[in-house]
C-alpha cells in the first residue's frame, strides 16, 4: 500500500513539472480558424505620441524687498489697479535712512572744506621755504609731507563716499517699482511699522503682455525607457513675449523630440534637446511658442509630445502582444494553427509595437479583438 501512494505521488509531481514549462503558452479562448483578427507584421515608422491638455494664463510673480532693511511703511497701489514699469508700488519707512544720508553727505563736505584748508597751510608753508632760502632737504621733506596729507584726505573722503554709497544703496532697496506693465493682482496683510522678512512676498502682479501654458504632469513610463529611473512634469514657464512650457525630463532622453501646441486654431511646432549630466540629472527644457501670434489667456491648448520617433521598423497592432510576466509573445498564424512566438519589443505605443526580434516581414499574427 505505502509503495502504491509514493508511486502515485512521483506520477503527480513529473506531471506538475511537466505544465509548467516557461516555454508554455495560454490556450486562446479563440481559436485559430477563419474570421479571426489578424495582421501582417510590416516595416514602417513608430511614432508614440502623448497628448496633453492645458489653458493659457498671464504670468503671475510675487514681489518683494530685495533688501528690508527698515519697517514697513505704505502701499502706494491697490488689488486690481494697472501699473507701469518704474512705477512705485511700496516702501518701507526710511526716516532712519534720511537721517544717516544727510548726516554722511555734511560729513563728506565738512572733510573736503577742512581738508582743503590743511592742504592750504601745508603749501604756504613750502612756499615760505623757498622764499627764505631754506635747504632743499628741508623744502623736500615739506613736499613729501603735503603728498601724504592728501593721500591720507583722499583716503578718508573715499572711505565716508562708501559708506554714503552703501546707504543710499540700502535707501534704493526700500522702495518696491513695478518690473514691467502689469496689474496688481493681490497685496500682503502688512501694517505700518511691521518688520518684513527677507524674500517675504509683498504683492503679486500679472504681466498682461505674456501668456504660459499649464498642462497636466506627464506619466514616468512615456518619458523613460523601459526599466529606467526617471520622472517627468510640465508646468508654466514665462518667457517675455510669447508662451513657453517648462518640462523635467531625464538623461536618457537624447535625442532629438519634438512638440506640437494647439491653441487657438493654431499649430506650433516647437522643437527641443534634453539635456542632463546623468541618469539621475535633471535639466528644465523649454518649449516657446512664437510672440506674434494671437494669443490671450484663458484659451484652451492641446499639447501633442511626440516622445519615440523609430524609423524603419518591424510593427504590430498592440493588440497582438501578449506577456506573462517579463515574457512578451505573440501567436503566429500559419496554415490555420497558432504558432506561441516569444518577440523582443523595441518600444510600445497605444496602437503598435515596435519589434526588433521573432518575427520576420511578412508574417500572420493574432490580433485580439
Amino acid at each position: 500500500m505505502m509503495k502504491l501512494i509514493i508511486t502515485c505521488a512521483f506520477v503527480l509531481f513529473l506531471s506538475a513539472c511537466a505544465t509548467a514549462t516557461p516555454t508554455s503558452a495560454p490556450e486562446l479562448i479563440i481559436p485559430a480558424a477563419s474570421g479571426i483578427d489578424t495582421a501582417v507584421a510590416e516595416y514602417g515608422t513608430f511614432v508614440n505620441v502623448e497628448r496633453r491638455t492645458g489653458v493659457t494664463r498671464y504670468t503671475s510673480i510675487p514681489l518683494y524687498f530685495a533688501d528690508p532693511v527698515a519697517p514697513f511703511y505704505e502701499f502706494l497701489v491697490t488689488p486690481g489697479q494697472s501699473i507701469v514699469e518704474g512705477q512705485l508700488l511700496a516702501i518701507l519707512n526710511t526716516e532712519n535712512l534720511d537721517e544717516q544720508i544727510e548726516r554722511h553727505q555734511a560729513s563728506i563736505a565738512s572733510l573736503q572744506v577742512n581738508h582743503a584748508i590743511s592742504e592750504e597751510l601745508r603749501q604756504l608753508d613750502i612756499d615760505i621755504a623757498i622764499l627764505e632760502n631754506a635747504a632743499e632737504s628741508h623744502i623736500a621733506r615739506l613736499r613729501m609731507e603735503l603728498r601724504q596729507l592728501q593721500a591720507r584726505h583722499r583716503m578718508e573722503i573715499e572711505h565716508e563716499t562708501q559708506r554714503l554709497q552703501r546707504i543710499e544703496r540700502r535707501r534704493q532697496n526700500a522702495e518696491l517699482r513695478a518690473p514691467f506693465d502689469g496689474q496688481v493682482t493681490n497685496i500682503a496683510n502688512l501694517h505700518q511699522g511691521q518688520h518684513i522678512g527677507m524674500l517675504q512676498p509683498i504683492m503679486h502682479i500679472t504681466d498682461r503682455s505674456e501668456v504660459i501654458i499649464e498642462a497636466v504632469s506627464l506619466p514616468q513610463s512615456d518619458w523613460t525607457t523601459a526599466g529606467a529611473p526617471g520622472a517627468a512634469q510640465v508646468g508654466g514657464f514665462p518667457l517675455l513675449g510669447g508662451i513657453q512650457v517648462d518640462a523635467w525630463v531625464p538623461a536618457i532622453m537624447r535625442r532629438d523630440y519634438y512638440v506640437h501646441a494647439h491653441v487657438n486654431n493654431q499649430v506650433f511646432e516647437i522643437e527641443y534637446i534634453p539635456v542632463a549630466l546623468d541618469e539621475r540629472d535633471f535639466r528644465p527644457v523649454r518649449f516657446s511658442l512664437p510672440p506674434d501670434r494671437n494669443i490671450s489667456a484663458g484659451e484652451f491648448v492641446t499639447l501633442h509630445f511626440y516622445i519615440a520617433h523609430i524609423e524603419d521598423i518591424l510593427l504590430i497592432p498592440e493588440n497582438a502582444v501578449f506577456t506573462v510576466g517579463s515574457r512578451a509573445y505573440v501567436y503566429v498564424i500559419e496554415n490555420g494553427e497558432r504558432i506561441y512566438t516569444e518577440v523582443t519589443i523595441a518600444a510600445r505605443s497605444d496602437a503598435f509595437a515596435a519589434i526588433t526580434g521573432g518575427l520576420e516581414q511578412g508574417d500572420i499574427v493574432f490580433v485580439r479583438p
